[in-house]
């Protein structure tokens, strides 16, 4: 049996939740895999880029953070680690796409996600969960808030059938 991608379930939610604006839980019937996730906030916003993120809980990966980074004229960032008061967190890159070119500028999109702890996720739905991004040509640091997190444990504790 080959093991199962947490990119790939990262990926699944974000396509298909980063439309919408409440928490929910989306599940392919084809693959066998349940993702509940919470709302998208935006966590920094800028004139040239934006740091979006949903907290999920996919029933065969864990908790984890789902990240897109968007900017226009600024470049790639290249994040390859996350931090958070000294802990190394486990961030995984998702995508890396050119979402277009005009005007002398391109919009680039990077996705990456930060697995989590149960134990975490039930201190950040009481405090949130500030972290830092670190990338070859730049940083942003973050903050997501409880809400996002108890969404998701709301869901978890309560899932569909």
């Amino acid at each position: 049996m080959r093991p199962f991608n947490f990119g790939v379930t990262v990926t699944a939610a974000i396509f298909l939740s980063a439309c919408q604006n409440t928490a929910g839980t989306v599940t392919d019937k084809h693959v066998g895999v349940s993702v509940a996730h919470s709302q998208v906030y935006p966590l920094k916003n800028g004139l040239l880029y934006n740091l979006n993120a949903f907290v999920g809980h996919s029933d065969r990966k864990g908790y984890s953070i789902a990240l897109t980074y968007s900017s226009t004229g600024l470049g790639w960032m290249f994040f390859r680690e996350a931090w958070s008061f000294g802990k190394k967190l486990d961030y995984v890159v998702v995508d890396e796409q050119l979402a277009g070119c005009g005007g002398g500028s391109c919009t680039i999109v990077e996705k990456g996600g930060i697995r989590m702890s149960a134990s975490d996720v039930q201190k950040a739905a009481v405090e949130g969960f500030e972290f830092k991004l670190l990338g070859k040509n730049g940083s942003i640091e973050a903050k997501v808030p409880a809400e996002a997190f108890q969404q998701v444990l709301k869901q978890v504790a309560q899932p569909t059938t």
